[in-house]
């Protein structure tokens, strides 16, 4: 099921992917229920949603050149000896909490209320909450900030810790709510060819 999901992100757009005989091999030979296979096509419209929001200046695609994982290929060249060069990847917090550590934060993208001008100092407590949730990854970042940073005190919060599972079920929820998908989504693309409403 992960694998069909990372691969419908990653190959949507593809006119000739395989997601359509992955989505109908997830059930047939998988044995996963109807209600998970559905969640890829919810997944993509999911995923199209964040699309339209990067268009206004919000999330980018993390598969094009300038998205979260831009430079990632560069980071990965020269590992050799790495077993598994995909478990080098470091979440976007990262970026941001180092920006911060560094007085480097753009005003723009990270307004303060506070004082006046732009802080430059460098704090020392720093209190991370992100609403929809956080991952363990980003919860071991925020570890290593702090064993690696001396002076330097992270404090991560959210609403909820996920895991791929809380994830899905997330974007399931959300997207049930949601208007039908235009016909030319990828969602109801693969919908139409799968023969599922």
């Amino acid at each position: 099921m992960r694998l069909v999901a990372l691969y419908s992100l990653r190959h949507e757009k593809h006119p000739q992917n395989a997601l359509p005989l992955l989505v109908d091999l997830l059930g047939a030979a998988g044995n996963v229920p109807q209600r998970r296979v559905d969640l890829i096509a919810k997944l993509l419209t999911y995923h199209s949603s964040l699309q339209q929001t990067q268009s206004i200046g919000g999330i980018s695609d993390m598969f094009e050149s300038a998205g979260i994982f831009s430079g990632a290929r560069d980071r990965l060249k020269g590992l050799k000896g790495v077993e598994n060069v995909y478990t080098q990847h470091s979440p976007r917090l990262e970026v941001t909490l180092q920006n911060l550590i560094k007085g480097r934060l753009r005003d723009q993208q990270y307004p303060f209320v506070e004082g006046e001008g732009p802080i430059r100092d460098k704090p020392q407590d720093i209190v991370v909450f992100l609403i929809g949730g956080a991952t363990y990854e980003e919860a071991k970042l925020v570890a290593s900030i702090n064993a690696s940073s001396p002076g330097i005190r992270v404090v991560l919060g959210a609403t909820v810790m996920h895991n791929s599972n809380t994830f899905l079920e997330e974007v399931e929820d959300a997207v049930s709510a949601w208007p039908e998908p235009s016909p030319m989504a990828a969602a109801a693309r693969l919908r139409k060819e799968t023969g599922r409403r």
